[in-house]
């Protein structure tokens, strides 16, 4: 049996005008062609592999180009994580997950943006996450702070007085451009730091990190 003619379509072959619909390999065209491949058989055999080898190598470059934008998007959007801020109300208990803080730490790490609201309760209580690399000066009327130092470390200012006081958004509480007098400490990942109400408190001098990261829990105060 001689080759007639020889076209290949995707994974198909045409040889003097029947179809093999069958996947055809080097072994299945020589079955077909007897004697031994000739060298335009050979030829064939070549294109059929080539045809083979790209068409596989584009179906892994499309796959990894999917994988890649999946993971940018469950990264973008969150996927598997709550959406933050959670809602606090009084009658159901919120449990944020290791994998919400370490999102969100990651995120604030990484420039996006300075803080991060991870429980949501209105003017009077919260839970957010922020990341200092600048001086502040505050006075809460009616909340106590609770800092989870996350991060780095800075000095930490408490008591004193405001210098050029401001109201801020929340009522009752101001803000300065520094602290005048108080008490200076050094604070570091892993401290747990409580600041009453009407006390002035801020962060300066970031130490080799450049920055704080910790987590802020306000809390209404009740005499």
């Amino acid at each position: 049996m001689h080759l007639v003619a020889a076209h290949v379509t995707g994974e198909h072959v045409e040889i003097g005008g029947i179809v093999r619909s069958e996947r055809v390999t080097r072994r299945s065209l020589t079955c077909i062609c007897c004697p031994p491949p000739s060298e335009a058989t050979e030829v064939v055999l070549m294109r059929i592999a080539f045809t083979q080898r790209r068409k596989t190598r584009m179906r892994a470059l499309e796959a990894g180009l999917l994988t890649g934008a999946l993971m940018a998007l469950q990264v973008n959007i969150g996927w598997g994580q709550a959406p933050m801020p959670l809602a606090a109300t009084d009658n159901e208990a919120v449990v944020l997950e290791v994998s919400d803080l370490q999102s969100a730490l990651s995120a604030l790490l990484g420039g996006e943006g300075s803080s991060q609201r991870l429980l949501e309760g209105g003017e009077i209580f919260s839970v957010t996450l922020l990341h200092r690399t600048a001086p502040t000066a505050t006075v809460h009327g009616l909340l106590i702070d609770l800092y989870v130092i996350q991060e780095g470390s800075a000095t930490l200012v408490t008591g004193g007085s405001l210098l050029d006081p401001r109201p801020a958004s929340r009522p009752g509480d101001q803000q300065g451009s520094s602290i005048l007098g108080g008490m200076e400490r050094v604070v570091r990942a892993g401290d747990l730091v409580f600041i009453p109400p009407g006390m002035a408190h801020g962060f300066r001098d970031f130490g080799d990190s450049g920055s704080i990261t910790y987590l802020n829990v306000h809390i209404p105060w009740r005499r």
